[in-house]
């Protein structure tokens, strides 16, 4: 059971990571639009 307990606590660390990055590049991309319709 520490095992099972342990292993969802390392997922999540990179969930969050990951969940940055994409809304960096949505943001990214957001602001490109915007610059292109300038």
């Amino acid at each position: 059971m520490t095992v099972l307990i342990n292993g969802p606590e390392f997922p999540p660390p990179r969930h969050p990571e990951l969940v940055s990055g994409s809304k960096v590049q949505k943001a990214t991309d957001s602001e490109r639009n915007e610059y292109g319709s300038f």
